[in-house]
C-alpha cells in the first residue's frame, strides 16, 4: 500500500494516534447513549404491555369482577390485623384474657384462599372452553394480587406482625404450579430441545411461549420458573 513519505513521520503517526483516540471516544460515547436509549424503549415497551393488559382486563366483565372480588377479600385480611370496635379481651371473667391476636380471627388468610380457589376453578373453565387468553389473565390476575401480598407479609415478619407468610407462599406457589402446568411438560428436562415451549398441551406452542415471556417480563420467579 502506497503511503507518502509525509504520513509517516513521527509528527503524523501521533496524529493519527489522536485522531483514532477521538473517533473511539465518539463511538463509545455513542454507544452508551444507543444502550440507555434501547433500554429505555425497552422499559417504556414493558411499561406498554402491562398497561394493555390491564385494559383488556377492566374490559372484561369476569376478570374486572375477579380483580374486585380479589381485592375484596384481601382488604379483609388486611383488616383482621385490626382489632374489631367493640372487642371483648376477656372470655370467662376478668381473671382469663384472650388477646384478639391469639384468636383465629387475627390475620385470617382463609378468605383470600377461598377466593383464589374460586379463580382457579374459573380459570379452568375458561381453558376447557379454549378461552385461552381470558384464562391466562385470571392466573395474572391471581399472581400479581398474592405476589404483592408474599412480599408484604415478608417486610411485616419483620416488624413481627404476625402475618401467616407461610400460608401466604403456599397459596402463591399453588398458582405458580397452574403457570409452570401450562408451560413445562413434566417428561421434559431442562436439556430437552423442547423444554419452555410446550407446556402441558392445554395451550399451543406459541400461546405457551409468548405468555411464558409475559410472566418472566411482569412477574418473574416462581411464576416463570419450574420446579
Amino acid at each position: 500500500m502506497a503511503v507518502a513519505a509525509s504520513d509517516i513521520t513521527v509528527q503524523a503517526l501521533l496524529s493519527e494516534e489522536k485522531n483514532v483516540a477521538r473517533l473511539q471516544k465518539i463511538a463509545s460515547e455513542l454507544k452508551l447513549r444507543f444502550e440507555e436509549a434501547q433500554q429505555e424503549a425497552n422499559t417504556a415497551a414493558q411499561a406498554l404491555e402491562w398497561k394493555r393488559l390491564l385494559r383488556r382486563i377492566e374490559d372484561d366483565d369476569l376478570l374486572k369482577a375477579t380483580v374486585a372480588d380479589l381485592r375484596k377479600a384481601i382488604a379483609v385480611y388486611h383488616a383482621s390485623f385490626r382489632e374489631p370496635d367493640g372487642y371483648r379481651a376477656h372470655e370467662g371473667g376478668e381473671e382469663s384474657p384472650v388477646d384478639y391476636t391469639a384468636t383465629d380471627d387475627y390475620a385470617d388468610f382463609t378468605g383470600v384462599d377461598k377466593c383464589v380457589d374460586d379463580v382457579l376453578d374459573s380459570m379452568h373453565e375458561q381453558l376447557d372452553a379454549g378461552n385461552v387468553d381470558r384464562a391466562a389473565l385470571l392466573l395474572l390476575i391471581c399472581s400479581a394480587e398474592i405476589g404483592r401480598e408474599v412480599r408484604l407479609a415478608t417486610e411485616q415478619a419483620k416488624s413481627s406482625s404476625g402475618a401467616p407468610i407461610a400460608e401466604i407462599e403456599e397459596c402463591r406457589d399453588g398458582i405458580a404450579s397452574e403457570w409452570q402446568q401450562l408451560f413445562f411438560d413434566g417428561s421434559l428436562s431442562e436439556g430437552d430441545a423442547e423444554y419452555n415451549t410446550v407446556g402441558s398441551g392445554r395451550l399451543q406452542k406459541e400461546a405457551a411461549m409468548q405468555w411464558h415471556r409475559i410472566v418472566a417480563t411482569h412477574l418473574g420467579s416462581p411464576f416463570d420458573s419450574r420446579q
